[in-house]
């Protein structure tokens, strides 16, 4: 998707837009602190997305 069509999705009704991690990783193969790296990390760039638009 397209920047223009990620945002457009989060104005609109139809859907929420969540995150899970930066990388995809198999998660039970890190350690708890790379996990918990991972999930801030795709939070942090979430929140800086949506603050951008």
């Amino acid at each position: 998707m397209t920047n223009e069509q990620i945002k457009a999705l989060a104005d609109s009704s139809v859907a929420e837009i969540g995150g899970h991690t930066i990388s995809h990783p198999k998660l039970d193969n890190l350690s708890r602190d790379e996990q918990y790296q991972e999930i801030i990390d795709n939070k942090n760039c979430s929140k800086s997305f949506c603050a951008s638009r």
